[in-house]
């Protein structure tokens, strides 16, 4: 609800009016930074076993089954809309409405058709990363975590605008894993967790 009030109220102001709410603006990150936490808290069962080739197949087709289609739908409607009354810098064709159905047009440098998508890029290459944990059994262990987040950061620096491996907001989904973890683990994991190896 913070992100869609920040973006009804505020970010509309900006991009059409050149306006922008001061108190606004603290309200579209903190907003996107708890939804990326509470992301992260659900993509995680640290007590689940390593994948397997049928359980890795099964999760794909779950998360782009439950997120792509309403997706798909979102954007055809961005894409009419914009096609029947042109919006200032939000109007494109239909390279980007497919390069977008696609969830490719970040990758070759083309714009998101209603310029919020975003989050599902960054979501996306989060899931992918974890689920890639799964398969080598590293899912449960703090440290993969950690370097993931040493690796999106060093890309960030060279490139701030790379969503690659989920970007400069791999921490605060890492944040949502490891509470979910001290709230399920206990003993010597949740001390690693913590901090205390």
């Amino acid at each position: 609800m913070i992100v869609l009030l920040y973006h009804l109220i505020d970010r509309f102001q900006q991009i059409y009016f050149g306006r922008n709410i001061r108190a606004m603006d603290f309200w579209g990150s903190f907003g996107v930074t708890i939804f990326l936490i509470i992301s992260g808290f659900f993509a995680v069962d640290p007590e689940s076993a390593s994948c397997k080739k049928s359980e890795v197949v099964f999760a794909l087709k779950k998360f782009f089954l439950r997120i792509w289609p309403t997706y798909m739908v979102c954007v055809l409607i961005t894409y009419l809309l914009t096609q029947i009354r042109e919006l200032p810098g939000r109007t494109y064709g239909l390279k980007e409405l497919i390069t977008n159905w696609l969830g490719i047009n970040h990758l070759l440098g083309m714009p998101y058709i209603d310029g919020a998508h975003w989050y599902l890029t960054v979501l996306t290459a989060m899931f992918l990363v974890v689920l890639l944990f799964r398969i080598f059994g590293i899912h449960s262990k703090p440290v993969p975590y950690l370097l993931w987040i040493m690796m999106a950061y060093i890309i960030h620096c060279f490139r701030e605008d790379s969503f690659l491996f989920g970007g400069c907001f791999v921490g605060c989904y890492c944040v949502g894993i490891a509470i979910k973890v001290l709230i399920r683990e206990k003993g010597s994991e949740r001390r690693k967790w913590g901090g205390g190896y």
